[in-house]
């Protein structure tokens, strides 16, 4: 099945592909959400990523590296990698001046599960 036609289309593939059915409906992974949210780049679409990366053991970090370099291999995704370290970046900055339940969440310094 192919919804896109433009330069996307082979990471919405793949996230398609990994994801798991349920009624007939395709569940995306948080770590695929992560992704698309980030290629979007609407503003709103933007603080659902924000969002989903301040939840405390929601997101696999590795994974969305992982997920990214099926379709694009390692030196096509570190683009993506660069500008997903920024908004990694923010969200914990988010998440530690939150307040609410996130309030004890401490991120891996240098992110090992990313850094490999």
């Amino acid at each position: 099945m192919d919804l896109r036609r433009d330069k996307y289309k082979t990471i919405y593939n793949q996230a398609l592909t990994d994801s798991a059915e349920l009624k007939g409906w395709k569940i995306l992974t948080p770590e695929w959400l992560v992704i698309l949210k980030y290629i979007a780049g609407r503003g709103k679409d933007r603080l659902d990523l924000l969002w989903l990366l301040q939840q405390k053991d929601l997101v696999n970090r590795r994974k969305v590296k992982n997920n990214l370099v099926k379709p694009l291999g390692e030196l096509g995704s570190t683009g993506f990698l660069v500008g997903l370290q920024r908004e990694y970046d923010l969200a914990d900055v988010m998440a530690r001046r939150s307040g609410d339940e996130n309030e004890s969440y401490i991120p891996d310094e240098e992110y090992p599960e990313y850094n490999e």
